[in-house]
């Protein structure tokens, strides 16, 4: 990718880069008030929990800003034809939010772990807390799915192309069009379509397809374990 490239993607690029960033982020300041607080405690913990707060409201407001001028740029760039600029933006935001889902995991099951030890494993029988779980749940399953809308729609403008050009049937479409914005499918559904209509992104596609196949045979072992005990 010459330099040229380079500051033509610069919009699905600076996306990945700051939504992956969120985690990674987040420890960093909690060792900065570690360490704060170890060096003398110079700050209040109303300052350091303040400081955070504005940290993330900005973070959400340029991650916001940066998802909706991409979802834009899709528009625009399928108005002047650009369907490689498509498919290329398309494969950069849902290879790149990989990483972005792989963290999201980790922190999610880390903070879970982190409970229920504090807990004792109380808080797997807390009853009345069960509303607050679904609720918890709820929301990061709509903030996973908002992250991905970029990537989407540059996956919608793929699929456009591909009719428009002939390689889509009218029934295909439509499932192309609705799989980009299911989770999990969606990156599995750009691989097809770069690797098979536009023969694109061959070794990408196989790398992305061992990060999927990966943590797919962990769970189905561990639910066979599982099952046998």
């Amino acid at each position: 990718m010459n330099e040229t490239q380079k500051r033509t993607y610069i919009l699905p690029i600076a996306y990945d880069i700051l939504l992956s960033s969120g985690f990674p982020l987040t420890i960093a300041y909690i060792c900065f008030c570690g360490f704060v607080g170890y060096a003398g405690k110079f700050l209040s913990p109303r300052f350091l929990i303040t400081g955070y707060v504005v940290c993330a409201v900005l973070w959400f407001f340029a991650v916001f800003v940066l998802g909706i001028w991409n979802i834009v740029q899709s528009f625009r760039k399928y108005a002047q034809g650009a369907d490689i600029y498509c498919l290329n933006a398309m494969l950069t935001l849902k290879y790149g939010l990989v990483v972005y889902f792989i963290l999201n995991f980790v922190a999610y099951t880390l903070i879970a772990l982190v409970l229920l030890a504090a807990s004792r494993g109380t808080l797997i029988l807390a009853f009345p807390l069960y509303p607050v779980y679904g609720t918890i749940f709820l929301a990061i399953a709509c903030g996973t799915w908002l992250a991905l809308l970029p990537g989407a729609f540059y996956g919608l403008q793929v699929v456009r192309f591909g009719r428009t050009q002939g390689k889509l049937t009218p029934a295909a479409t439509v499932l192309h069009g609705i799989l980009q914005f299911i989770f999990l499918f969606d990156v599995l559904d750009a691989l097809y379509l770069s690797v098979k209509l536009w023969g694109r992104g061959k070794k990408s596609a196989v790398a992305i397809g061992i990060v999927y196949a990966v943590p797919t045979c962990l769970l189905l072992y561990f639910y066979l374990c599982y099952l046998m005990l």
